[in-house]
């Protein structure tokens, strides 16, 4: 059997090796490099529609992730893709964020289980949406928690007053 044209995912032997670890972190700096840029340019319309704008990062990063999952192919790797994001989210303080890209991952990977589900375009998707839905949870926390002090240090940091006295509405 050529193992070129081997579906990873079917061999219980198969783990992932250096080469894959390489692939997801960089797929996953790539992902969170996407969601960053396009959440800064939409950064204006958050205070009216703050929940396209988590569709629209998911949206461009998908592809990264659709990619990654497809060249991988491997258990692992859907929870291995948000560990990273989550780390990476971590890094300037957004801490609250990791157990819904846990959870994420612990769900996607439960999906992907079955044989050969990595190559399946729309387990993928499913996977991906998923992820989408974690991370607009996770994204109303501090407005669930912390209410109206949220609101008051969003202003208080310079954002717009109309923008940030909208943004309870959507949570």
């Amino acid at each position: 059997m050529n193992t070129s044209t081997r579906d990873n995912s079917t061999s219980p032997r198969r783990r992932l090796g250096v080469k894959d670890l390489v692939t997801i972190g960089i797929c996953g700096v790539l992902a969170m490099v996407i969601n960053t840029v396009i959440g800064m340019i939409l950064t204006p319309i958050y205070g009216f529609a703050y929940p396209v704008v988590g569709g629209l990062c998911a949206l461009f990063s998908a592809p990264v992730y659709v990619l990654m999952s497809y060249r991988v192919a491997k258990r692992g790797t859907a929870v291995l893709f948000y560990l990273i994001i989550a780390i990476i989210s971590a890094l300037p303080g957004f801490f609250y964020m990791i157990p819904f890209y846990l959870a994420a991952g612990l769900i996607c990977e439960t999906i992907l289980w079955r044989p050969r589900a990595y190559r399946n375009g729309m387990l993928n998707a499913v996977t991906y949406m998923i992820f989408g839905i974690m991370f607009s949870i996770g994204s109303y926390l501090p407005i669930y928690l912390f209410g109206d002090g949220d609101v008051k240090a969003s202003k208080q940091h310079g954002a717009r007053r109309r923008a940030v006295e909208r943004m309870p509405r959507w949570a």
